[in-house]
């Protein structure tokens, strides 16, 4: 299966890359563009629509603002959607107060073949980034010193990473509670500096956010290095198990009630850690309290750009002395002038309790990944993203307080994302292949399509 993927990214890259970019036939809408975009300087742009947001390269929001730093004119920012690009932000106290607002949807058809007499389809909501409203107030007390607070909501329905089979389970926006769809996203304040960075209070990201799911290709709104993104917790047919109980955790508590610290930028490096109580809008539905630390680093050298994060994370589970850790690192590469890039993760999972493992149990799982495509603008509407994905879990079906021996988990997939900046949109559609085998007994397999769209307020 590693074969057809690898096969299809050269043709993918042949047809991409084969020909110099000076020699590629623009069309009439592109060629229209450019040169519209040539005659205006490039602080000019910032403010027109754009389909890109930090959370598309994964790593969390501190990831996509050190991307951003390497180009500040890229669009990249949550303000400039459909609707907010056209408005300027409200200010008050002569400029030095400012509220903006920002949302987006991220929706699809969702068709799951499990490998049973017939496939479900669903209308639903992409688990990568779900669907958000909300607002952020900053206040400039200095130069140096700046106060500020964000509240937002999100809404789910279907939401595919926790989605089953069973027509009386709901799939909300709350891991723990899927009967919800609105729960609270944001509610923090803040204060931050150039001199000592930036201390958040209230719910918000944690430190090790995402470190799993850093992309250079863009793609973190339609896709990562979750095993059960697509497959949700849909029944693996011919097993006594749902995916999400044969693939291990691999991303975390994300989301929480937290304080956290981020450092200044250095070099293109910051380091971040947080403590506080999960929030199961991004958290295992075990999962209590946590504390982490990450490193996060982007650079550029010539023509070659390099986005990499580590980060560690222990939370408690439900339970008697239960417990989880997560030691995960997440790179990606790319060379700027082709668009072709290359990101990969890797997981090692970690579970404690005051009692041995059993028989046929391991305290130990591991997981990794691997993502490579290309993503350039080809019609001069936005970039166009086409990617081959492939991943796999061992020893990480779960068994209360450990892990199961000899069960895994193997996930490839393709994809095609096409942005359209004037509409601040993004058009994708995505086909997974995934197997699971549990003690020696070989499920379905499971085959997935999404095709859906995220678009910018």
């Amino acid at each position: 299966m590693v074969d057809r993927v690898t096969a299809a990214l050269a043709l993918a890259s042949a047809a991409f890359v084969s020909v110099p970019a000076s020699l590629i036939p623009e069309t009439a809408k592109a060629q229209s563009v450019r040169r519209r975009t040539e005659t205006l300087p490039r602080e000019s742009l910032v403010n027109q629509p754009s389909a890109v947001t930090p959370r598309d390269f994964g790593g969390g929001y501190k990831m996509g603002s050190l991307i951003k730093g390497l180009d500040p004119y890229s669009g990249i920012s949550n303000y400039n959607g459909l609707v907010t690009s056209r408005f300027a932000p409200l200010t008050f106290a002569g400029g030095r107060g400012q509220v903006s607002f920002y949302g987006q949807m991220n929706l699809g058809w969702l068709n799951v073949d499990s490998g049973y007499k017939d496939t479900d389809s669903y209308f639903s909501t992409n688990g990568t980034t779900l669907n958000e409203l909300g607002t952020r107030v900053r206040y400039e007390v200095t130069p140096d010193f700046t106060v500020g607070a964000r509240l937002s909501f999100v809404a789910a329905f279907n939401r595919s990473d926790i989605l089953t089979s069973y027509e009386d389970q709901d799939a909300g926006c709350d891991e723990k509670h899927p009967d919800d769809a609105f729960c609270w996203n944001s509610a923090s304040l803040y204060v931050s500096g150039p001199l000592f960075g930036k201390i958040s209070v209230g719910l918000g990201e944690t430190a090790a956010a995402d470190i799993g799911s850093i992309t250079l290709g863009g793609t973190g709104a339609v896709t990562n290095n979750d095993p059960t993104l697509k497959g949700g917790w849909h029944q693996v047919r011919g097993t006594y198990y749902t995916l999400n109980d044969v693939a291990p955790d691999v991303t975390g508590v994300t989301r929480g009630t937290r304080i956290r610290y981020d450092s200044p930028t250095f070099a293109g490096f910051s380091v971040s850690g947080s403590w506080g109580e999960a929030s199961h809008v991004g958290a295992p539905p075990d999962a209590k309290d946590y504390w982490d630390v990450a490193l996060r680093y982007a650079g550029q050298f010539g023509s070659i750009r390099v986005a990499t994060g580590l980060a560690y994370q222990d939370y408690d589970r439900e339970g008697d002395h239960l417990s989880q850790s997560n030691l995960t690192w997440g790179g990606s590469i790319q060379h700027v002038p082709t668009g072709l890039f290359a990101s990969a993760s890797l997981n090692g999972i970690n579970r404690d309790a005051k009692f041995k493992p059993g028989f046929g149990e391991t305290d130990n799982a591991s997981a990794y990944y691997l993502q490579a495509g290309i993503s350039r603008n080809v019609f001069g509407i936005g970039k166009t993203a086409l990617y081959g994905e492939y991943g796999e879990t061992d020893n990480g079906a779960n068994a209360g307080a450990y892990f199961l021996k000899d069960s895994s988990t193997e996930n490839w997939g393709l994809g095609l994302v096409q942005n359209i900046d004037a509409a601040a949109m993004s058009l994708y559609i995505t086909y997974n292949s995934i197997q699971a085998d549990v003690g020696g007994t070989k499920g379905d397999d499971m085959n997935v399509v999404f095709a859906g769209a995220r678009v910018k307020f």
